[in-house]
Protein backbone atom coordinates (compact mmCIF):
# COMPACT_ATOMS: atom_id res chain seq x y z
CA UNK A 1 0.00 0.00 0.00
CA UNK A 2 1.43 2.92 -1.24
CA UNK A 3 1.36 6.48 0.75
CA UNK A 4 -1.45 7.34 -2.16
CA UNK A 5 -3.16 4.61 -1.39
CA UNK A 6 -3.19 5.18 2.22
CA UNK A 7 -3.98 9.10 1.62
CA UNK A 8 -7.38 7.77 -0.56
CA UNK A 9 -8.48 5.85 2.18
CA UNK A 10 -8.72 8.16 4.84
CA UNK A 11 -10.02 11.24 3.10
CA UNK A 12 -12.71 8.78 1.90
CA UNK A 13 -13.12 6.85 4.82
CA UNK A 14 -13.32 10.21 6.81
CA UNK A 15 -15.89 12.14 3.89
CA UNK A 16 -18.04 8.77 4.90
CA UNK A 17 -17.85 9.66 9.14
CA UNK A 18 -19.13 12.74 8.29
CA UNK A 19 -21.77 11.93 6.05
CA UNK A 20 -22.96 8.29 8.13
CA UNK A 21 -22.94 10.56 11.35
CA UNK A 22 -25.46 12.90 10.07
CA UNK A 23 -27.53 10.24 8.72
CA UNK A 24 -27.38 8.51 11.58
CA UNK A 25 -28.55 11.04 13.80
CA UNK A 26 -31.49 12.04 11.12
CA UNK A 27 -32.76 8.52 11.40
CA UNK A 28 -32.34 8.87 15.33
CA UNK A 29 -35.06 11.82 14.98
CA UNK A 30 -36.98 9.76 12.28
CA UNK A 31 -37.62 7.14 14.69
CA UNK A 32 -37.31 7.82 18.08
CA UNK A 33 -38.56 11.85 18.14
CA UNK A 34 -41.93 11.19 19.93
CA UNK A 35 -40.46 8.95 23.01
CA UNK A 36 -38.86 11.23 26.00
CA UNK A 37 -36.87 8.47 27.37
CA UNK A 38 -35.58 5.61 25.11
CA UNK A 39 -35.21 2.25 26.71
CA UNK A 40 -32.33 0.12 26.60
CA UNK A 41 -34.19 -2.85 25.62
CA UNK A 42 -36.97 -4.26 23.71
CA UNK A 43 -38.49 -3.28 19.85
CA UNK A 44 -38.65 -0.36 20.34
CA UNK A 45 -35.48 0.15 22.13
CA UNK A 46 -31.61 0.95 21.55
CA UNK A 47 -30.25 -2.27 20.86
CA UNK A 48 -33.13 -3.36 18.64
CA UNK A 49 -31.83 -0.39 16.46
CA UNK A 50 -28.38 -1.66 16.63
CA UNK A 51 -29.27 -4.38 13.46
CA UNK A 52 -31.10 -1.61 11.05
CA UNK A 53 -28.54 0.95 11.76
CA UNK A 54 -25.55 -1.08 11.53
CA UNK A 55 -26.95 -2.86 8.46
CA UNK A 56 -27.75 0.43 6.62
CA UNK A 57 -24.23 2.34 7.63
CA UNK A 58 -22.17 -0.66 6.81
CA UNK A 59 -23.90 -1.44 3.76
CA UNK A 60 -24.02 2.60 2.13
CA UNK A 61 -20.27 3.08 3.82
CA UNK A 62 -19.00 0.55 1.50
CA UNK A 63 -21.16 0.94 -1.67
CA UNK A 64 -21.12 5.02 -2.57
CA UNK A 65 -17.19 4.97 -1.75
CA UNK A 66 -16.29 1.59 -3.98
CA UNK A 67 -19.11 3.07 -6.80
CA UNK A 68 -17.14 6.44 -7.13
CA UNK A 69 -13.62 4.39 -6.61
CA UNK A 70 -14.20 2.39 -9.12
CA UNK A 71 -15.08 5.40 -11.32
CA UNK A 72 -11.79 6.85 -10.37
CA UNK A 73 -10.33 3.38 -11.06
CA UNK A 74 -11.68 3.75 -14.81
CA UNK A 75 -10.49 7.30 -15.31
CA UNK A 76 -6.68 6.27 -14.25
CA UNK A 77 -6.76 9.12 -10.78
CA UNK A 78 -6.09 6.33 -8.72
CA UNK A 79 -3.84 2.92 -9.50
CA UNK A 80 -4.72 -0.31 -7.97
CA UNK A 81 -3.21 -1.49 -4.80
CA UNK A 82 -1.39 -5.13 -4.52
CA UNK A 83 -4.02 -8.14 -5.12
CA UNK A 84 -2.56 -9.96 -2.17
CA UNK A 85 -4.46 -12.79 -0.56
CA UNK A 86 -7.75 -11.47 -0.49
CA UNK A 87 -10.86 -13.00 -1.11
CA UNK A 88 -14.75 -11.53 -1.63
CA UNK A 89 -17.51 -11.44 -3.86
CA UNK A 90 -16.50 -9.52 -7.28
CA UNK A 91 -20.49 -8.33 -7.02
CA UNK A 92 -20.48 -5.08 -5.15
CA UNK A 93 -23.80 -5.37 -3.80
CA UNK A 94 -23.34 -8.46 -2.96
CA UNK A 95 -20.20 -8.08 -0.82
CA UNK A 96 -22.02 -5.02 0.24
CA UNK A 97 -24.66 -6.96 1.67
CA UNK A 98 -22.35 -9.81 2.73
CA UNK A 99 -20.14 -7.63 4.65
CA UNK A 100 -22.94 -5.73 6.19
CA UNK A 101 -25.08 -8.41 7.46
CA UNK A 102 -21.35 -9.49 9.04
CA UNK A 103 -21.39 -6.68 10.67
CA UNK A 104 -24.71 -6.58 12.03
CA UNK A 105 -24.93 -9.58 13.43
CA UNK A 106 -21.36 -8.78 15.13
CA UNK A 107 -22.32 -5.52 16.69
CA UNK A 108 -26.20 -6.79 17.72
CA UNK A 109 -24.41 -9.53 19.51
CA UNK A 110 -21.85 -7.65 21.37
CA UNK A 111 -24.59 -4.83 22.10
CA UNK A 112 -26.96 -7.19 23.42
CA UNK A 113 -24.59 -8.72 25.58
CA UNK A 114 -22.42 -5.72 27.03
CA UNK A 115 -25.13 -2.78 26.62
CA UNK A 116 -26.84 -3.87 29.63
CA UNK A 117 -23.79 -4.37 31.67
CA UNK A 118 -22.86 -0.16 31.24
CA UNK A 119 -25.33 1.42 30.05
CA UNK A 120 -28.36 3.29 31.44
CA UNK A 121 -31.37 1.58 31.25
CA UNK A 122 -33.03 4.55 29.63
CA UNK A 123 -31.48 7.26 27.47
CA UNK A 124 -32.72 10.98 26.96
CA UNK A 125 -32.96 11.74 22.90
CA UNK A 126 -29.86 14.00 23.33
CA UNK A 127 -27.44 11.52 24.49
CA UNK A 128 -29.07 8.73 21.95
CA UNK A 129 -28.27 11.77 18.99
CA UNK A 130 -24.54 11.71 20.16
CA UNK A 131 -24.52 8.02 20.97
CA UNK A 132 -25.66 7.16 17.46
CA UNK A 133 -24.02 9.73 15.59
CA UNK A 134 -20.64 8.75 17.27
CA UNK A 135 -21.43 5.23 16.87
CA UNK A 136 -22.56 6.00 12.85
CA UNK A 137 -19.25 7.89 12.51
CA UNK A 138 -17.29 5.06 13.82
CA UNK A 139 -18.82 2.35 11.83
CA UNK A 140 -18.62 4.10 8.82
CA UNK A 141 -14.83 4.88 9.09
CA UNK A 142 -14.24 1.04 9.54
CA UNK A 143 -16.47 -0.25 6.92
CA UNK A 144 -15.35 2.26 4.25
CA UNK A 145 -11.91 1.23 5.23
CA UNK A 146 -12.50 -2.61 4.41
CA UNK A 147 -15.00 -2.05 1.36
CA UNK A 148 -12.43 -0.17 -0.23
CA UNK A 149 -9.34 -2.16 0.14
CA UNK A 150 -11.44 -4.88 -1.50
CA UNK A 151 -11.50 -2.49 -4.67
CA UNK A 152 -8.61 -0.89 -4.55
CA UNK A 153 -7.04 -4.74 -4.77
CA UNK A 154 -9.27 -5.71 -7.83
CA UNK A 155 -11.21 -7.73 -6.24
CA UNK A 156 -14.64 -6.67 -8.29
CA UNK A 157 -12.61 -6.69 -12.16
CA UNK A 158 -10.73 -10.17 -11.65
CA UNK A 159 -7.52 -11.16 -11.77
CA UNK A 160 -6.99 -10.46 -15.33
CA UNK A 161 -7.87 -7.11 -14.81
CA UNK A 162 -5.78 -6.89 -11.95
CA UNK A 163 -2.63 -7.76 -14.16
CA UNK A 164 -3.27 -5.46 -16.37
CA UNK A 165 -3.46 -2.78 -14.11
CA UNK A 166 -0.32 -3.04 -12.77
Amino acid sequence: MTTDHKKYLLTESLVSVVINAAISVLFVWLIFRHQSVIPLTGPKGIIFDFLPQTFGVAFMAILVPTLITRARLKAGKISLMDRGPITAPSNVLLRCALLAFIAACIVFTLATILMPLIASAQWSLPSLYTFKAIYGGALAFVMTWVGLNFELRGVSRGKRYAARMH
